[in-house]
């Protein structure tokens, strides 16, 4: 006989008494003997004394199970009886081995009880049938209202609930009364817990179970009934939870405790019933609480807990009996789907911004896991994210996102971005969503050739900024924007798409380069003229330049979302398109334009602080309006308004590495580079040339800085070289003495007087580092004192590098020239270039033999310079500037069209370098005046070569020390007519490539051609004519590289 040992007290505390054995009961009963009883009277004494156990066992059970059928009470534990006695009972059965029996009516008992309740559940469900059968015939013979309708479909519902509520509550109080018969049955249960490889089954409560299993599988329309209940608590649910998930999604983030299911609130419910174990519950829970559990009055008295009580109680239900995986959880997957899909579509309808849209789909999903795990069964988890995955982001949610990406981009909306796209990556299963990848291409796509367009100025595919902004007052705004499209470009890879940087940023450099393929040459000349532009605000001391070179500044995030922070500015932004309600100066009448010396573009300032608040709709229909904001947030600000120029130059270095025709912007940026550096009244900043040179080191690599960086040090080289060629000149001097020459000395040796008072300072260029400039003339005028100083400049030279050869550019110096116009005028320094100075003395050579006047032509001819040379134009130019009338002109009214005349008007001095003067961005021309440039250039700018010159002797400035003003160089902005019109200047020498992704096209596709086929179809996809020469070279580069082999009879065929 098995033994098992004593267990553990049940949560009530009970005193067990000591065992008494059986004479000594019958002794303290009055039944005394003195002798031993005979064998049959203790037979008969054991076998009373086991069906007192046995009873007591029964009686417990039934009176457990007849406290659960009664709803109308609590339930309560230990209630009319001793569990201490029914303890000893059951385990003195257990000893006897003698609990199959026991359980055995455990399973009877139950079977009776789950029928008894049963059977009141059909009762009831027949008694609400006819009513139900009445409702369909009125409503098929009578033409009643919808809402009647609706009242007799609602009534009908609040049926199926009420018979689900009382089914689920049968089903609990059975489960408190089967836990406590474990607690005092605990021997039987243990019991059957070791019966393995037996028909018993493992515990009490699964012999019980197994029961209410085979009695409810008779009753398939019961269970109908109650499905159809627990479908109708389910939608109630997942309205109301959708309704909260939505409200928070419109003022901010989801949070994690708004979604969670109210467990508080359903274990107080349920608490009332489980309460009853240890006291009797309040009178308002016996005469409310439990009525409701059972049967609610209406469908609006489900509040949440009881909602979760329904739905907890039934999913325990079917997954006990096992109808859980059959019925109840396709049941389940389907009202969610449909739920889902409703929603989706209101939402569609509604068109929520995609910010709520999104934050409202990543509540769904979070909020689905922890509800079915709670209430339902938690292997339906994943079957449910896939149903909202599927009709509520991958349908809904792309189309969603396309309609709203160009807003989301333009507010930064990072936040939002990031969440879309980790949303529909995950529905689609992928690492990287290509939708939000298309888009991100679109939107990059589109704002390019916007940005581009701004370089035509008839262009109307522009962005909204530049239609606000005449073409002639467009100064470096193409560079501006898409320097900002790359920061914007940049900054959303970072902060959205981590996870794929690396594919996006290499999706972002190959459309900048498609972007930079539309006007090559347009765009490199005016990024070059930005550098310079800024350059030039660094040397008059306007903006500095930091020591070191830190990373470009980046706005952080607040309170975790864009959304709602960054309205701050938008209204601010030059690219966007005023509102009606809004305060602007564009929103004014319009005022008279101020003269061109004092225009500046003013985009970013003296917009008032004053914001409307904007509603959704209005911001949802402003999406067309915004294309481009975001990329003038990061645009670098114009040269006049930059206040620390390195992250400015850090931008334009780096969009140089994405420029497909690199040759186009190194030439232009060479020029200018050589210019500064040749200037002679522009102050060089060595360290800001020196930051933007490693800059360009850092990206391009150290051979194609070598040669700026040798331009730098023959700067440094030559102001050495002129120290040394002073202290030579003084050394001779002293040596050779002015009249103590011998008559062995040549006039080289011995220094000139004039060229003795000739104050020197030496560039010697390495020619391979600069740019290559044309010959200076040979029958060019250079004045004796001049030439004297060569001589001696070469025999200095000569002498520290002997196998080194000079060649003289006197075009590209600078001069300061004295001169006295009349002998009762003041003594006047002028300051010019070389070419200026040389011409002013040829005046006034002229003017001492008695020739008062001059044409052009002639004034050319003597110096020995061609009149095409434009640096003789701008010098001649600026000696007749209308402000500085030094030299007059009289000629026939000029036949320049009226846009040349009026840009020839609006070229300033070059005072760069004067306190006063004007700022960098003051002297630009427009993209009309760069267009016109050649036209002014060749016609000489209203200066023809019959045009009469001569000195002006009134001339009278201010003060003794002036600077002769030169014609600003016409190329601040270069015009779309510089890249030709077969759209960008395109031809098989600088575009070669593309005649090679021809050929791979036509043979991936053929995958075997002839030669004339392989012609005629290349010629038919690119943009210029291809020779035969130029198709063979790339034929042969192809097939280097393994894309292609030659077949037979002149054929080619695609190997890669």
């Amino acid at each position: 006989m098995a033994t098992f040992p004593r267990p553990p007290l049940p949560s009530l505390q009970v005193t067990l008494l000591p065992e008494v054995p059986p004479t000594k009961q019958h002794q303290t009963s009055g039944h005394a003997a003195s002798t031993l009883a005979p064998s049959s009277a203790s037979s008969s004494l054991l076998a009373s004394i086991q069906a007192q156990d046995e009873a007591a066992a029964k009686a417990m059970l039934h009176t457990v199970l007849q406290t659960a059928a009664d709803c109308t009470a609590p339930q309560r534990r230990f209630y009319s009886y001793s569990p201490e006695a029914v303890l000893r009972s059951v385990r003195a059965l257990v000893d006897k081995d003698l609990c199959a029996p026991l359980v055995e009516a455990l399973q009877a008992a139950v079977r009776e009880y789950a029928q008894r309740c049963v059977a009141a559940l059909v009762a009831r469900q027949q008694h609400q049938q006819p009513r139900d059968d009445t409702t369909k015939v009125m409503t098929n013979s009578d033409t009643e209202s919808d809402e009647e309708a609706k009242a007799m479909s609602a009534n009908a519902t609040l049926g199926e609930v009420q018979i689900l509520a009382q089914l689920v509550t049968y089903w609990e109080r059975l489960q408190q009364g089967l836990v406590e018969l474990s607690s005092v049955w605990v021997y039987a249960d243990q019991w059957c817990s070791m019966q393995a490889g037996t028909a018993m089954p493992r515990s009490l409560i699964a012999a019980a179970t197994q029961e209410v299993r085979e009695v409810l599988s008779g009753y398939p329309e019961l269970l109908e009934t109650a499905l159809r209940g627990y479908v109708a608590v389910l939608k109630a649910e997942l309205a109301a939870d959708t309704a909260a998930l939505l409200s928070a999604s419109h003022s901010s983030r989801v949070p994690s405790t708004a979604v969670l299911p109210d467990k508080s609130a359903a274990a107080s419910s349920v608490g009332v019933v489980r309460s009853a174990a240890s006291a009797p519950p309040p009178p308002s829970v016996d005469a409310t609480s439990l009525a409701l559990l059972v049967c609610p009055p209406s469908l609006d008295s489900l509040d949440k807990p009881l909602r979760q009580r329904l739905l907890r109680l039934f999913t325990q239900l079917t997954l006990a009996t096992q109808h859980y995986a059959a019925h109840v959880e396709p049941a389940v997957v389907r009202v969610v789907r449909v739920h889902y899909e409703t929603v989706a579509r209101r939402l569609w309808a509604e068109s929520v911004r995609a910010s709520v849209f999104f934050r409202f789909c990543d509540g769904a999903l979070r909020h689905i896991g922890p509800m079915s795990a709670s209430l339902l069964h938690s292997g339906t988890t994943p079957m449910l994210e896939e149903v909202i995955q599927g009709p509520l982001i991958s349908t809904v949610g792309s189309e969603v996102l396309k309609r709203d990406f160009v807003a989301l981009m333009e507010r930064q909306a990072f936040h939002s971005l990031r969440l879309a796209w980790r949303l529909l990556s995950a529905s689609a299963r992928v690492r990287s969503s290509p939708v939000v990848a298309g888009l991100f291409h679109e939107y990059l796509m589109d704002c390019g050739q916007r940005i581009m367009e701004e370089l035509v100025p008839s262009s109307t595919k522009i962005t909204p900024a530049a239609a606000l902004v005449p073409p002639r007052r467009r100064p470096f705004l193409a560079v501006r924007h898409l320097l900002g499209l790359l920061e914007q470009g940049s900054r959303t890879v970072s902060m959205c798409f981590a996870d794929c940087e690396k594919e996006f940023r290499v999706a972002l450099h190959e459309d900048l380069q498609t972007i930079l393929e539309a006007y090559p040459h347009a765009f490199s000349e005016q990024l070059a003229a930005y550098q310079d532009a800024i350059m030039k605000e660094v040397e008059v001391g306007h903006v500095l330049v930091s020591p070191s070179k830190p990373t470009a500044p980046v706005a952080v995030e607040e309170n975790g979302d864009d959304d709602n922070n960054d309205e701050e500015g938008e209204s601010a932004s030059p690219l966007r398109r005023q509102r009606a309600e809004a305060t602007s100066p564009l929103s004014q009448p319009r005022v008279p334009t101020p003269p061109p010396d004092l225009a500046r573009a003013e985009e970013d300032e003296s917009v008032s602080p004053a914001r409307a608040d904007v509603t959704e709709a209005e911001d949802a229909a402003e999406g067309a309006a915004l294309v481009g904001a975001a990329a003038l947030r990061h645009a670098a600000p114009l040269p006049a308004e930059v206040k620390e120029a390195t992250s400015v130059l850090r931008r334009i270095a780096y969009i140089y590495s994405y420029h497909p025709k690199k040759n186009l912007f190194e030439a232009a940026y060479w020029r200018d580079f050589a210019r500064r550096c040749l200037h002679a009244h522009r102050k060089l900043n060595i360290k800001a040339e020196n930051t933007f040179i490693c800059f360009l080191r850092d990206i391009c690599g150290l051979s194609f800085t070598s040669k700026f960086e040798g331009m730098l040090t023959d700067l440094s080289s030559s102001t050495e070289l002129t120290t040394q060629y002073k202290t030579w000149v003084q050394e001779q001097s002293q040596m050779h003495p002015c009249g103590e020459a011998d008559a062995d000395t040549s006039a080289v040796d011995r220094p000139a007087p004039a060229a003795n008072g000739l104050d020197v300072h030496l560039l010697i260029l390495a020619q391979s580092y600069w740019p290559e400039y044309p010959l200076m003339p040979s029958n060019f005028y250079v004045p004796p004192a001049v030439q004297v100083v060569t001589q001696q400049v070469e025999k200095f030279y000569n002498s520290l590098f002997p196998n080194r050869h000079l060649r003289w550019q006197h075009p590209l110096s600078h001069a300061t020239l004295l001169a006295r116009l009349t002998p009762q005028s003041s003594v006047l320094t002028l300051t010019g270039t070389y070419i200026q100075c040389v011409l002013l003395m040829r005046l006034d050579a002229l003017y001492d033999r008695g020739v008062t006047s001059i044409t052009v032509k002639a004034l050319c001819d003597d110096v020995g310079m061609d009149m095409a040379n434009t640096e003789l134009l701008w010098s001649l130019q600026g000696l007749c500037h209308p402000r500085f009338r030094l030299v007059l002109r009289e000629g026939p009214p000029s036949s320049v069209p009226p846009v040349v005349e009026a840009q020839c008007r609006f070229i300033e001095p070059d005072n760069g370098d004067d306190e006063g003067g004007v700022r960098a961005e003051e002297a630009v021309t427009s993209p009309a005046a760069t267009q016109s440039a050649p036209s002014c250039a060749s016609a000489g700018c209203t200066l023809a070569a019959t045009d009469v010159l001569q000195l002006n002797l009134g001339f009278t400035p201010a003060t003794g020390k002036v600077r002769i003003p030169l014609q600003a160089r016409m190329r601040a902005t270069a015009s779309a007519a510089f890249d030709g019109p077969s759209r960008a200047g395109r031809t098989a020498d600088n575009d070669g490539h593309l005649v090679e992704v021809a050929i791979v096209s036509c043979l991936k596709a053929q995958r075997t051609m002839t030669r004339t086929e392989l012609a005629s179809a290349v010629a038919s996809r690119v943009p210029f004519p291809v020779t035969t020469a130029v198709l063979k070279k790339a034929i042969d580069k192809m097939i280097e590289r393994g894309f292609l082999m030659r077949g037979k009879d002149s054929t080619y065929v695609y190997s890669a």
